[in-house]
């Protein structure tokens, strides 16, 4: 049996930026009323991942980030995991509809 541990990434709020030093590209988003926010179990039910892939994932820059909800919760943007599963699709070769 392995002795390696998975150690989750922290997922947490970036730390402050002085106004000054935000440019055009770096405003905050706004996201749409229609944009819902989905918890883990229901992206790895969309995905088909565990949870331990989807951190995996994040951790290697090869899925969405979580973005942070409170102090102890995460979500993830539907429009995120969409966007995902279509670059995966695409890269698959498979037909889109």
């Amino acid at each position: 049996m392995s002795s390696r541990k998975f150690v989750k990434p922290r997922v947490g709020p970036s730390p402050p930026v002085s106004p000054a030093k935000l440019n055009e590209s770096a405003r905050p988003v706004s996201i749409g009323l229609q944009d819902r926010v989905l918890r883990r179990p229901e992206v790895e039910r969309i995905t088909g991942l565990s949870r331990s892939s989807i951190y995996r994932g994040m951790a290697n820059d090869d899925f969405p980030r979580a973005i942070t909800i409170s102090k102890k919760s995460v979500g993830w943007l539907a429009s995120s995991i969409e966007a995902w599963l279509a670059a995966r699709v695409a890269a698959s070769g498979a037909p889109q509809e």
